[in-house]
């Protein structure tokens, strides 16, 4: 099953705002969206994508392992 997210820019200062992505599986947070910029972050590893995009992200949890697909921008 594939878990399907459209994020926009909003009105006012989303720059100020996170929102946390999360896998609709099991709730775990796979990501935070601030603004246009997607930041991920497990373990050491860091990264921020930003732009129009769309990001398909499995979940880290052994036993989950869902598909979250996620629409930034546009």
């Amino acid at each position: 099953m594939v878990v399907r997210k459209k994020i926009g820019r909003g009105r006012g200062d989303a720059s100020a705002v996170s929102t946390e992505i999360r896998c609709a599986g099991c709730g775990s947070l796979l990501a935070k969206l601030q603004g246009a910029t997607l930041n991920l972050q497990r373990g050491d590893l860091q990264a921020s994508f930003d732009g129009q995009f769309h990001a398909s992200i499995v979940c880290y949890r052994a036993r989950c392992r869902q598909l979250s697909v996620v629409q930034v921008g546009g």
